[in-house]
């Protein structure tokens, strides 16, 4: 992994509201040990409010349906080239585990599936290379999803190619780019992700020259924002969603400012 990579990765995660909400809390209690109580309980007050805010389905709902709601799926695909199905969605099977196992974001998988049983595409290419620093993993993100797609959901072997070496989402364009342009095939994709991650794929995409049709699938929001009073009581689940929407909105500003985009 490149240090741009590994800083686009790590630098906002202050800015991330559990992060930031902890250095609030740490300039607070450091202002107050300095005799300087009042800026101390204010700055640790908007700590916590903003941790409670970002903690509520309220506040969740809202960011990551801003995101979702740009792009919807289709009942039946028109065709193209390949259907491209972007890593992060599985586990590889290290102990405890025998196989490897969809995550939080498995949907990813019976997508690109269901569509290239609609038979949209003779092709699947799936995307992803390590991203565990330590070297423990043993297989990369690409070669994790082929064989859930194989194996679990009965796509043919022959039809999925494996691109193993990109980093995060400004590299799936090029490296994907240059297989197509390999196999003599358009730059016309079928491109399958995590609706909230859709809009940051489309323009890498465009950005190389892709004739994308978008697939999102793995929907969190639904279009009614709030349902209850519920919403507005903090929970953990909440702070993930609002966490995982805001790494969406940063990495398009900064892979805007790196020209990624």
């Amino acid at each position: 992994m490149s240090p741009i990579h590994s800083v686009s990765m790590f630098a906002p995660v202050f800015t991330y509201p559990l992060g930031f909400s902890l250095a609030l809390l740490a300039a607070g209690f450091i202002l107050s040990a300095l005799k300087r109580k009042r800026s101390g309980k204010g700055i640790m007050v908007g700590g916590i409010l903003i941790l409670y805010l970002f903690s509520t389905d309220a506040v969740s709902h809202l960011l990551v349906r801003n995101l979702e709601a740009r792009y919807n799926p289709l009942v039946k695909y028109p065709q193209a080239s390949a259907i491209v199905l972007l890593g992060g969605a599985g586990v590889s099977p290290e102990k405890p585990r025998i196989y490897p196992e969809s995550n939080d974001f498995g949907d990813r998988i019976f997508a690109a599936a269901r569509i290239y049983k609609q038979k949209a595409s003779a092709l699947v290419i799936t995307s992803g290379g390590y991203h565990d620093w330590f070297g423990k993993e043993s297989m990369t993100e690409a070669t994790i999803n082929k064989r859930l797609l194989v194996d679990v959901c009965g796509v043919d072997s022959n039809a999925v190619l494996c691109e193993n070496t990109s980093a995060n989402t400004a590299d799936h364009g090029p490296t994907i780019g240059k297989m197509l342009d390999s196999l003599k095939l358009p730059r016309s994709i079928i491109l399958v992700t995590s609706a909230v991650h859709m809009e940051r794929s489309v323009r890498v995409f465009n950005k190389n020259g892709y004739t994308i049709i978008p697939a999102p699938t793995d929907f969190r929001a639904s279009a009614q924002l709030v349902h209850s009073i519920a919403d507005f009581l903090p929970s953990s689940g909440a702070l993930y969603e609002s966490t995982m929407a805001l790494h969406e909105y940063y990495g398009l500003i900064a892979y805007t400012v790196l020209g990624w985009i």
